[in-house]
């Protein structure tokens, strides 16, 4: 229903972009699943894509609609987001260009309509850029500055020279790489107290920041200069999707629904390992007139292999049970 509502929403908005070509991009994982799909719009000079990412890491944002730009039409693998160029296209501009834990269909609609709305009114300057080859350099050479900050200098021009065709692939899987670390910087808690308005606990992690993009160097200083008691409406917060959905993450944590799967496997475990116990008890003990081990309360031993051994299905369980004790969430 989701993937439904991202297709008819591209599909009711393309044409007020007046772009000359669209198509749809999907990517697949190993087993056939669906990874992502791409809305492409083809302009003149540029493309612009509007993302769907179905799953995501196995830690991290999941269900995740973000833009991106192609400045260069043969460039394959560098992408701009618009927090990139931002600082050509409109350095006072903080609006949320990222929404992620997207959990329904009307929600992506709502995301979908002002995601679409925002960077239709960046196309003029996004055309003026494109058109522009001294621009379009600037704006290559401020994401690579990025990328070589947290990746470091030789992702570009590597030490070691193999054929273009492994270079090709070994500069993807880092980019990939790159795009997923930036995804988790825009579904942190930081960038989350930041569209929140909670600016004093976003100006204290940004801070504590090593490794900052660009943009998350001039989200600090604007922050800073935000006078006490106003506020900066980067998104509605009916759409303050990273909020919603990283206090549902942390509602109902991982680690807690492991420990009841830990229980319940351990409660189906014992008999098991009792049944077990006795087995062995029988074996050893035949001829024996009376023997204490047969006591319950000795056989309670059983409960320390019985925990140790119910830590591994568990973690197997855990989704099962999720769904059974948590069917809302």
């Amino acid at each position: 229903m989701i993937i439904s509502e991202f297709y008819s929403g591209f599909e009711s908005l393309n044409p007020s972009f007046n772009a000359v070509s669209c198509e749809y991009i999907c990517e697949y994982d190993k087993k056939s699943r669906l990874k992502e799909i791409s809305a492409r719009m083809y302009f003149n000079q540029f493309n612009i894509d509007f993302a769907y990412i179905v799953k995501g890491l196995a830690v991290g944002p999941r269900s995740t609609l973000e833009c991106r730009i192609w400045l260069n039409k043969s460039e394959k693998l560098l992408y701009f987001t618009p927090y990139d160029l931002m600082f050509m296209l409109d350095p006072g501009n903080f609006k949320c260009y990222f929404y992620t834990f997207i959990e329904s269909a009307e929600k992506m609609g709502l995301c979908f309509n002002n995601l679409a709305a925002d960077v239709k009114e960046l196309l003029p300057k996004i055309a003026e850029i494109a058109g522009d080859p001294q621009k379009v350099q600037q704006a290559y050479n401020s994401l690579k500055a990025n990328i070589t900050n947290h990746l470091g200098k030789n992702i570009f021009e590597p030490d070691i020279q193999l054929d273009p065709e492994t270079n090709e692939l070994v500069l993807k899987s880092n980019l990939q790489y790159y795009y997923q670390w930036v995804r988790l910087r825009f579904a942190s808690k930081c960038y989350s107290d930041f569209l929140s308005g909670d600016y004093r606990k976003a100006i204290r992690k940004y801070s504590r920041y090593k490794k900052r993009l660009d943009y998350e160097d001039r989200l600090l200083q604007f922050m800073k200069s935000i006078p006490d008691g106003q506020k900066y409406q980067a998104v509605i917060p009916e759409l303050n999707t990273i909020k919603q959905g990283l206090k549902e993450q942390t509602r109902i944590s991982e680690a807690f629904i492991i420990y009841i799967s830990w229980i319940v496997n351990t409660i189906f475990l014992f008999p098991l390992f009792l049944g077990l116990y006795y087995l062995l008890l029988y074996i050893s003990t035949r001829g024996a007139l009376y023997s204490t081990c047969s006591e319950l309360y000795n056989s309670m031993l059983i409960l320390l292999p019985t925990f140790i051994t119910s830590i591994v299905p568990s973690y197997f369980s855990r989704k099962l049970l999720y769904r059974i004790f948590f069917r809302k969430n």
